[in-house]
């Protein structure tokens, strides 16, 4: 109820609509919503990750931490959904940590690049 007033909703109007948004904002509910939109998607029309190369699953794992790194870093957060994610792709774990080495040097390389086109 705080958090409603502290947003500014007045809390005499609450509507379902108000409701949604405030539990989307609560962390354990937005990370369980991602979390079973990655089931959703892995499985979307009857096919399953088994249907998918290695070589395309770590594609996939590779492009995801590219994007975790969009904000600039690669939160603990995103790395638990990565983790998920892998388990229903049935990748080895292993290769977040690689592909985050990787994906790091790449981000600080762009910020260098990025840093001598603006000065």
């Amino acid at each position: 109820m705080m958090k409603l007033v502290g947003e500014g909703f007045d809390i005499l109007k609450i509507t379902p609509d108000v409701i949604r948004y405030m539990m989307v904002s609560l962390p354990t509910i937005s990370e369980g919503i991602l979390l079973k939109t990655a089931e959703d998607v892995i499985s979307y029309k009857g096919k399953e990750a088994d249907d998918l190369t290695e070589r395309d699953k770590k594609i996939i794992v590779f492009e995801l931490i590219g994007a975790g790194f969009s904000s600039g870093a690669f939160e603990d957060s995103e790395r638990k959904l990565l983790e998920h994610i892998c388990q229903l792709l049935k990748v080895d774990s292993e290769y977040i940590e690689e592909f985050t080495e990787v994906m790091g040097r790449l981000a600080a390389v762009n910020k260098e690049v990025a840093d001598l086109i603006n000065e």
